[in-house]
C-alpha cells in the first residue's frame, strides 16, 4: 500500500468512527479511531521526505485521531514529531523567521 492508501483508510476508519459516536457508541467509536490513528501513522512513515507538508498534515490527522481514541501518550509521541519543525508548514514562517505581529484591535 502508498502512504495515500493508508492515508484513505485512516479518513474512511474515522468517518465510521463519527457515525459510531453519532449513535452513542463511544467503546466503538474509540477502537475504530484508534485504528485510524495506526493507518494515519504508517502513512507518514510512507510519505517521501520532501513532501515535508503532506507529512505534517498526515501527523496533524494522526494526532488528532489519537486524542479521540483516548491515547494521549501516543498523541503526544506525534505531537513531538511535529513540535519545533516549522519546514512541516512552511506558510506559518514568515520570510524573516518572526512570529507575526498581533492583529490591531479597533477603536
Amino acid at each position: 500500500m502508498t502512504w495515500f492508501d493508508h492515508h484513505r483508510e485512516s479518513t474512511k476508519l474515522a468517518a465510521a468512527a463519527r457515525k459510531l459516536l453519532r449513535r452513542g457508541d463511544e467503546r466503538k467509536a474509540e477502537r475504530l479511531y484508534e485504528k485510524a490513528a495506526l493507518e494515519a501513522e504508517r502513512a507518514m512513515t510512507l510519505v517521501p521526505k520532501e513532501r515535508k507538508v503532506t507529512f505534517g498534515v498526515i501527523a496533524m490527522l494522526a494526532h488528532r485521531l489519537w486524542r479521540r481514541a483516548r491515547r494521549q501518550g501516543d498523541a503526544a509521541r506525534v505531537a513531538a514529531l511535529i513540535r519545533g519543525s516549522p519546514e512541516l508548514f512552511p506558510i506559518t514562517v514568515s520570510p524573516d523567521s518572526t512570529p507575526p505581529s498581533p492583529p490591531r484591535k479597533r477603536a
